[in-house]
């Protein structure tokens, strides 16, 4: 797996950074939140959702279906991904 990194000013944070990347390998299947939460391996479950997929899914990074508890990966979320993530790691 590619390192992912924390950027506090402005960007990600780690917890953020992991969802995306997380949802980046499967951008064709809705992923199930309680999956994210356990891949993220964050402590608590409505934090998780308040503090990190919420978050995401108002900046348009994912697509947060609430009455499906599913999430995936937006076009721009991809692009984030790409840029933010995957490309430092690999310079």
């Amino acid at each position: 797996m590619w390192p992912v990194r924390s950027e506090c000013s402005g960007g990600i944070s780690i917890s953020n950074s992991k969802s995306c990347l997380l949802c980046y390998q499967e951008p064709d299947n809705a992923v199930l939140q309680e999956d994210l939460f356990a891949w993220v391996e964050h402590s608590n479950f409505t934090v998780f959702k308040r503090s990190v997929l919420e978050p995401l899914h108002k900046k348009r990074l994912i697509e947060y279906d609430k009455s499906a508890d599913t999430v995936t990966i937006s076009p721009l979320g991809i692009k984030e991904v790409e840029h933010r993530i995957l490309k430092p790691a690999v310079n």
